[in-house]
């Protein structure tokens, strides 16, 4: 009976310090996990400004640009290919452009009003990008307008 007693106090201590080490490592666990949203927290903040946006433009003769009617054909049966530019913080990407950009413009949604015009590209996206709502922007160069609409 002794040897009964015995054991019962021993297995009931080796059970309770098991319970401890796991509420021990539970805790730890916890605890890093909470430190480690804390530091990378900053980072996925930064990591919003980093967004894009992908616009789909289209591109016309500019009006600055005289041609002759009679040399035009006589219309189009399907609308012309759309033009997709990306827009972010560290620049503009204009798929198929092989022309440089003159002109940088912000309109109004309904395309009445220049909200601003510049000549380098990094003024443009400053202001673009302290904005919010529904612009038209569009891209002169010395033969086309590249025009399209962003959402910001």
């Amino acid at each position: 009976m002794q040897q009964i007693g015995s054991f019962i106090p021993n297995f009931a201590t080796t059970q309770m310090d098991k319970n401890i080490n796991y509420m021990k490592r539970f805790f730890c666990t916890a605890l890093l996990s909470m430190l480690l949203n804390c530091i990378m927290f900053p980072v996925s903040v930064l990591a919003a400004d980093n967004v894009s946006y992908t616009v789909t433009m289209r591109k016309e003769p500019n009006n600055t640009t005289w041609t002759n009617e009679q040399e035009e054909p006589e219309g189009r049966r399907i609308p012309p290919k759309p033009i997709y530019c990306t827009v972010s913080h560290e620049g503009i990407s204009v798929a198929g452009l092989s022309e440089e950009i003159i002109t940088y413009e912000v309109w109004n949604e309904t395309s009445e009003i220049c909200l601003a015009s510049f000549n380098e590209e990094q003024e443009f996206l400053d202001f673009l990008f302290n904005q919010s709502g529904e612009f038209q922007i569009a891209f002169v160069t010395e033969n086309y307008c590249i025009s399209g609409y962003i959402s910001i």
